[in-house]
């Protein structure tokens, strides 16, 4: 296995562990999609500019190259049912799980840019200047493919940090884009070219990300890493993503499949089945055909919610659904959905949205945005974030050209 080859496989064996793609885990997928993504770059160049592609580059090369029908997601399972009703001055019995309140999102065709209130904050263009991102052809001798690093992560004191593979460093900007120096990997690592993906901003000021599989913590006021060592008794782990945060604890998915809650401070990791949010809330969204399920839990409120989904112009289609999320230090949870459709073998087309649920459990208005990832995109990593303490979201787009930073007024 070449060493491209060996990056590619680590980053979609990370991906297809994770529920919110549209592919699910198969003994032989990685297989599927690596010979996919080889038989594009073969043919990127013939490739119609409308051949969009779901969310991670691995399923847009499942979408172009003709790959067959996507892996079918997993079977709605049935409401929890109760036991027979109490009768008078008998014993009750279990008790009824509320059912979830039904909302119907409607996605939309991808919008270049996020409409108002969005606001664009600064844009990165690539080249050979420490001021600038970098690009990779990914192994593809013709360089008709480009990857592009469009992870980043907004921390506490409100300036960005882009994981620059390329150049082997973390780039720093303020907010408003401006360059101020950066952090070597390869010097502090000793990782020369390792898959920096995945960042997540802590509530001290620093960062975690995953390099090659392990934990890589950023001290953001002294600028130097070091690996974080997670420690569960139970488990033997060789892989970690995170891929959120509350006020003390990181959350990261580990390749036994399970979620743990990990201090950041000592690496020591408990297994648990939500996230925590910053406002001490606990939630999670998973999916199942046409729909997301989102649920939380709280002291000051608690919600159960079905959100199905349709397409415009696609009544009746089954919308396969992927989907970044964040919550912000309120408890308000943002979604950015991807949704493809198969209207006929082989077409495959591309919808998405943006929605928040407020902590009373109020859905707002799907609004257009464009994909969370494009063509050019192989690099993992949350697109979509709230900088630790705000309100505020802030999202990651861009093209072949650069990186731009939205964040919403």
């Amino acid at each position: 296995m070449t060493h491209e080859d060996r990056d590619l496989d680590l980053r979609l064996r990370t991906l297809l562990r994770d529920e919110r793609l549209c592919l699910t885990p198969a003994a032989d997928a990685t297989r599927t999609v690596l010979g996919g993504v080889r038989r594009a770059r073969r043919r990127r160049a013939a490739v119609a500019g409308g051949a969009v592609g779901l969310l991670g580059a691995a399923v847009v090369m499942l979408a172009v190259t003709g790959v067959p029908r996507l892996l079918a997601d997993p079977a709605p399972q049935p409401p929890a049912t109760s036991g027979p009703a109490p009768t008078t001055g008998a014993v009750p019995g279990p008790t009824r799980t509320p059912s979830p309140a039904v909302h119907r999102l409607q996605l939309g065709s991808p919008a270049t840019n996020p409409p108002a209130p969005w606001r664009l904050a600064f844009r990165v263009g690539y080249g050979d200047r420490p001021s600038q991102l970098s690009t990779d052809t990914g192994g593809d001798e013709g360089g008709v493919m480009v990857w592009t690093p469009r992870t980043g992560v907004q921390v506490a004191d409100g300036t960005w940090w882009f994981l620059d593979r390329v150049k082997d460093r973390l780039a720093h900007f303020d907010g408003n884009g401006r360059y101020l120096g950066q952090v070597s990997i390869a010097e502090q690592v000793k990782s020369p070219g390792c898959l920096m993906e995945w960042p997540v901003a802590l509530a001290d000021g620093s960062l975690v990300m995953t390099c090659e599989g392990d934990l890589v913590a950023l001290d953001t006021r002294t600028q130097t890493l070091r690996t974080l060592r997670v420690e569960l008794a139970s488990e033997a782990i060789t892989e970690l993503v995170p891929r959120a945060a509350d006020a003390t604890h990181l959350y990261v998915f580990a390749d036994t499949g399970a979620l743990l809650r990990v201090d950041p401070r000592t690496g020591a990791a408990t297994t648990v089945p939500d996230y925590g949010g910053p406002d001490g809330s606990h939630y999670r969204v998973t999916k199942s055909a046409g729909r997301l399920r989102v649920q939380r839990t709280s002291t000051a409120g608690s919600y159960r919610l079905d959100l199905r989904l349709g397409v415009a112009g696609q009544s009746g289609a089954e919308v396969h659904p992927s989907w970044e999320e964040a919550m912000g230090h309120d408890g308000t949870l943002a979604l950015w959905i991807t949704g493809a459709v198969e209207p006929t073998p082989g077409d495959i087309r591309t919808y998405t949205g943006w929605t928040t649920i407020a902590p009373d459990g109020t859905v707002a208005p799907v609004e257009s945005i464009p994909q969370s990832a494009g063509e050019s995109d192989l690099d993992n990593g949350a697109r979509l974030g709230f900088r630790p303490g705000s309100d505020q979201p802030w999202l990651i787009t861009g093209d072949s050209r650069e990186v731009r930073v939205y964040v919403r007024d």
